[in-house]
């Protein structure tokens, strides 16, 4: 769990630093990558995220079909209007 929380708290002072220096428009059309080695742990970092103050957004966490494989994201805006998603790819 604790992986989850400095997870989080890295991408809140990344989306910090980033709208410091970059305008506010173009820092919240980012989205910030995790990545993690199951779906599992995606869950883990997306239920740390939402009980530390973070909302869900899009679908909820899953599989989804792209047109290079199948990927398993969970997406959340974190208190500042940052967007971040939590990814794992399993073999193709």
């Amino acid at each position: 769990m604790l992986r989850y929380v400095i997870a989080m708290i890295v991408a809140i002072v990344v989306a910090l630093v980033a709208t410091l220096y970059v305008s506010p428009q173009l820092a919240s059309m980012a989205v910030d990558r995790f990545t993690f080695d199951s779906p599992e742990e995606v869950d883990a970092w997306h239920k740390a995220g939402v009980e530390n103050g973070g909302a869900s957004i899009e679908d909820p966490p899953g599989y989804r079909e792209i047109s290079y494989g199948k990927l398993y994201l969970a997406y959340l805006r974190d208190p500042d209007g940052n967007k971040l998603c939590g990814l794992h790819r399993p073999p193709q």
